[in-house]
């Protein structure tokens, strides 16, 4: 009896033995993997749309373009040297980060013939993710042309299809994001 009560005993504290250390390997085991989950777990959840990690913290910062829903005409005005318009565009900031317009460069064509070049200055700034209506006024003068009623007169009877087309330059985070645009109409 004295050799198996000595026999258990030896056998409890092996067992006890390996207890404790299948105890903290085990620990260790669900530690490690704990971090490797957490580690390539946020770099699947941060990575951008094409699916490549940017590792741990960098997060969505793929600054993508503006986007224009519509365009239109809301005011057209003929008049005896020249005329105007007003575009407007709804645009969107698809942006994690604010997205400022820093100016329009455009061209007003007549029947695919630019009557006028120039650029803008941007007077509106969107919030990440707004989207709100830019109304643009341009205006063409015909002063010191010797033609000028019989273009006034095409113009006014619809015979010459006005387009309007050029690029919004954004700032988003630095970067400057160009979104190009064209509308047509005529003045009738």
């Amino acid at each position: 009896m004295a050799d198996e009560e000595e026999l258990n005993t030896t056998r409890k504290k092996i067992i006890e033995k390996h207890k404790n250390a299948l105890d903290k390997e085990a620990g260790l085991a669900i530690l490690t993997l704990a971090l490797t989950i957490g580690f390539f777990g946020s770099s699947a959840v941060l990575a951008p749309d094409d699916g490549t990690p940017t590792g741990m913290f960098s997060g969505d910062l793929e600054i993508r373009s503006p986007v224009a829903e519509s365009y239109k005409f809301v005011n057209k005005e003929v008049y005896q040297t020249g005329f105007s318009l007003v575009l407007d565009a709804e645009v969107r900031n698809p942006n994690l980060v604010e997205a400022e317009l820093k100016n329009i460069v455009y061209q007003i064509k007549a029947d695919g013939e630019t009557i006028k070049r120039g650029i803008k200055p941007g007077s509106s700034a969107l919030e990440a993710g707004e989207s709100k209506y830019i109304a643009t006024s341009y205006e063409v003068d015909f002063k010191g042309v010797s033609d000028t009623k019989r273009i006034i007169n095409r113009l006014e009877s619809g015979d010459r299809e006005i387009t309007v087309d050029g690029i919004y330059r954004f700032d988003v985070a630095g970067n400057i994001i160009e979104l190009p645009f064209e509308k047509q109409t005529s003045l009738e």
